[in-house]
């Protein structure tokens, strides 16, 4: 049974008379193993689900835009796998570096 966090910040950058505001952003994922051919995974890639905040300020104005991109939007993932572990395993096979005349003169 695996449980995955990750949380990333992007903190306020300002570009001359433009900024973008601060962004937050949460995943969540939950993976469970049944035995060893079967396993099951849900996750959740932006929690928060907010845009992002774009200003600009010039002469007597100040616009603040909200952006929202595909990138940036909360996404639903579940994944379902099994291993069929059909055939046999490979064998390792000996590799001779070089021949018996070069290994008794080294």
């Amino acid at each position: 049974f695996y449980i995955d966090l990750s949380y990333r910040f992007q903190s306020r950058m300002d570009f001359g008379n433009c900024w973008v505001e601060p962004m937050h952003f949460l995943n969540a994922g939950i993976k469970k193993r049944f035995g060893d051919k079967f396993t099951a995974a849900c996750s959740v890639r932006n929690l928060i689900d907010r845009p992002q905040h774009v200003g600009a300020r010039g002469e007597g104005f100040v616009r603040r835009v909200d952006v929202s991109q595909q990138w940036n939007c909360r996404e639903f993932r579940i994944s379902l796998s099994y291993n069929f572990k059909s055939g046999k395993a490979f064998k390792r096979r000996a590799v001779e570096a070089g021949s018996a005349d070069e290994k008794s003169r080294l």
